[in-house]
């Protein structure tokens, strides 16, 4: 404190005193109303940066006052600033509100964010980022820890001695982070993996009540040395901000239901948006929930029956694990008793993890949900649109490039999805309802082909030289084997302009479709290039391709052109899901390498060009290059096309849970195995009545996306299913199963054929 600062002050001269009272009051009146404005301001705002199940950029508004509508139990010990920060010129501002935590924090913009858990356990991470050039990389995750110790100095000292036994403290330091003494501790230590090296790592201790958080940032030296103010910048910039209200369920006991003939019509007001919940389930405490994350949302209020006024809200859930993407379930919130009941005819299937906190209501239904239109006429336009067979669970504010096409007097407003190639509309509850074109020219064209199979039908064209044709083509967009998503439509922009193409024909209904004009275009070249040879087949050369109409164009109702291609020249399509274990009699480094024929679209960990160099364990567990520990390697990636086996078994819905364990143990997994495919691929099959399943021959996988292990396993097992959605039993051929022994090191692999 310097000497001007505790100096008496002057007296205030009588003849100014009056001037003061005036001045004051001018000031009260000022910061009064500039409050209120900037709180009612606040109120509105929405911060769409946050750390979320699929996409951290969800949005959470800020200003949501739940106990307006809920009773929740807030959490008052924990009581932060409020959210202010801006993100600076070149960097992000993430924003984490779950459970009983509330801060920001930034990054520079080529960081890339992933999310966190739901942040009841302390044991998960919170959030994390990533930052990669080549094979260089830095990785930041954040977590925290509830302080059990008399005080945070004393919990440090613990700390400290517990990242000595395996990093060398090179610097430590206590620094003042959002107003708190935090600790920042520097280490290095040597990485054994891929060629070893000098790997930094930086520990920013930030502590909150009982609760310490630790931001946690590390690299291979040269390239961390060279990042380090982006580091520092990101520690400094962490800060604390409110907790939202908690909403909290009780545990009800598995397998309370609710007679189906007590069944009925559900009224709701909609909500003009969702109104995201922290929720808190007892499921989730546990620490094998299996459950990633789950986001809750209220999406209206129920009018009528016996859950009227009851909160009706949609659970997007993310199970733990690399290889999910989010289920949907409805559900309806008693706020008086704490309790869900699970809606059965508008969710997805259950996972075991969370059925103990439900109620069952097998057979209520909402009109506006289910009964929306199945199809849309366009406007000056024979074609229709129609309702895609299954759903994304899309919140229809993630879509950031739609186009208004026009409004229909049931579905509303009907758009297009510039980048999706998608036509959609949005749903009551804010999601979105996918349909596609449904052509004049393709009579025999039914929605449960399209959406379980890129193998389309003949189209009904005639082409100039007078012939038909009679092979079938596909026109949708293929996302996994046999899978397909949206249509292949492209603006002439896209093409390259309206004059690159000339006719060749003309279909059914008397419009002309269009080829390239240039057979060396280098669409077709590419085409030629990737299509899938069929399995022991061999390439056609490329004069035979170009006669054979490999492509052509027509136009649609809005201006765009959809793309036809042969389905023979099929390019190779992605296998879904595929999840490789590794069981070695002794921990030693493994190096696994697949290479599925067409390339890879995702890989965890990243895969190197050389494979993954793992270490691993007898009990599963493996330490990749990254860092990370991992319970299995995933990939995503495209083999050749191929169609549904013949062979197989017609099983009933109710039945496909008991029928996959039956069988994935005959074909050689384990019950942990069993567990997590079934987690995965059970909910994707709940929709038909009965389901032909079908597993391809590991041979024929094996040509798909060849697998090489080193050291040489003694046994790998492949499990490839595959399956199509059925109205009614048909009648197939058995597939006969063998059971492979295991024995010594195995290696385990399952994957499948996703059909949406």
């Amino acid at each position: 404190m310097d000497n001007e600062s505790i100096k008496p002050k002057p007296p205030v001269k009588k003849a100014n005193f009056t001037i003061w009272i005036v001045l004051g009051a001018i000031i009260v009146i000022v910061l009064a109303f500039g409050g209120y404005y900037l709180y009612s301001q606040r109120a509105g705002n929405k911060n769409t940066n946050t750390v979320s199940q699929t996409n951290i950029n969800a949005n959470i508004n800020e200003s949501e006052n739940l106990n307006n509508n809920l009773n929740l139990n807030v959490n008052q010990a924990v009581n932060g600033n409020t959210n202010t920060s801006v993100a600076k010129t070149g960097w992000q501002l993430i924003t984490y509100q779950r459970a009983d935590h509330g801060f920001t924090f930034q990054l520079p913009e080529n960081w890339t964010t992933w999310g966190g858990w739901n942040g009841f356990r302390e044991t998960d991470p919170l959030a994390g980022a990533h930052l990669a050039d080549n094979d260089k990389y830095l990785d930041l995750t954040l977590n925290y820890f509830v302080n059990t110790e008399p005080s945070f100095e004393t919990w440090l000292a613990k700390r400290k001695e517990a990242i000595s036994k395996d990093e060398t403290i090179i610097n430590e330091q206590i620094k003042t982070i959002n107003g708190s003494e935090a600790a920042v501790i520097d280490t290095q230590y040597d990485y054994v993996i891929s060629g070893g090296g000098i790997y930094l790592k930086v520990y920013a201790f930030v502590p909150r009540g009982d609760k310490i958080y630790k931001l946690e940032a590390s690299g291979k030296k040269d390239f961390f040395e060279s990042q380090s103010q982006g580091v520092d910048g990101i520690i400094e910039s962490f800060k604390f901000i409110d907790v939202k209200p908690i909403a909290e369920i009780n545990t009800i006991s598995y397998g309370q239901k609710i007679s189906s003939n007590l069944a009925y019509n559900l009224e709701v007001d909609w909500l003009a948006e969702p109104l995201s919940i922290n929720m808190k389930e007892p499921s989730l405490l546990k620490s094998d929930s299996g459950v990633m994350n789950r986001d809750y949302y209220q999406v209206g209020t129920i009018t009528n029956g016996r859950y009227k006024d009851k909160k009706l809200l949609d659970i997007f859930e993310t199970p733990d694990g690399p290889a999910f993407y989010p289920d949907l379930y409805r559900v309806v919130y008693d706020e008086e008793s704490r309790t869900f009941t699970y809606l059965e005819k508008l969710s997805a299937t259950l996972s075991d993890y969370v059925k103990e906190n439900f109620a069952y209501d097998t057979g209520s239904t909402i009109s506006s949900l289910s009964g929306m239109p199945a199809e849309i006429s366009i406007p000056d336009s024979q074609i229709k649109l129609a309702a895609e067979a299954y759903s994304l669970n899309g919140r229809f504010s993630s879509y950031e490039n739609l186009e208004l096409l026009f409004t229909d007097t049931t579905a509303g407003k009907v758009y297009f999805d510039s980048v999706k190639k998608c036509f959609l509309i949005e749903t009551p509850d804010s999601l979105v309802k996918l349909y596609y074109l449904k052509l004049d020219f393709v009579s025999n064209f039914t929605p449960p082909e399209y959406s379980s199979s890129t193998i389309s039908l003949i189209p009904a064209v005639t082409w100039t030289d007078g012939s038909k044709v009679t092979k079938e083509y596909t026109y949708s967009e293929p996302t996994g084997c046999g899978s397909s998503y949206c249509q292949s439509l492209f603006t002439a922009e896209e093409l390259g302009g309206a004059d690159v193409l000339q006719v060749a024909g003309k279909t059914s209904a008397g419009d002309n479709v269009y080829e390239y004009k240039d057979k060396n275009a280098q669409l077709l070249q590419d085409t030629y290039k990737e299509y899938g040879v069929p399995y022991q087949g061999e390439k056609v050369g490329y004069e035979q391709f170009i006669s054979g109409h490999p492509v052509f164009y027509w136009p649609d109702p809005f201006g765009r052109y959809l793309r036809f291609k042969k389905s023979e020249f099929l390019p190779m399509v992605e296998c879904a899901k595929p999840v490789i274990y590794l069981y070695p009699e002794k921990t030693e480094k493994i190096r696994v390498e697949v290479a599925p024929n067409g390339g890879f679209s995702e890989t965890i960990p990243t895969y190197p060009d050389d494979g993954w160099l793992v270490t691993a364990s007898p009990a599963g567990e493996l330490l990749a290059e990254d860092g990370g520990i991992y319970p299995y390697l995933f990939w995503e990636g495209f083999g050749f096309n191929y169609k549904i086996p013949d062979r197989g078994f017609i099983v009933a819905k109710k039945d496909v849970g008991v029928f996959l364990s039956e069988k994935l143990i005959a074909l050689g997994l384990n019950e942990k195995e069993v567990g997590e495919f079934k987690d995965f691929w059970l909910p994707k099959m709940s929709e038909k009545p009965y389901y032909f399943i079908t597993f391809v021959d590991q041979n024929v996988f094996n040509e798909l996306a060849p697998l090489k292990v080193t050291p040489q396993p003694d046994r790998i097992i492949r499990v490839f299913m595959d399956y199509k959605p059925l109205d009614a039993p048909i009648s197939v051929e058995p597939l006969e199963i063998s059971t492979p022994e295991r024995s010594g090191f195995t290696v385990v692999e399952w994957g499948g054929a996703l059909h949406r």
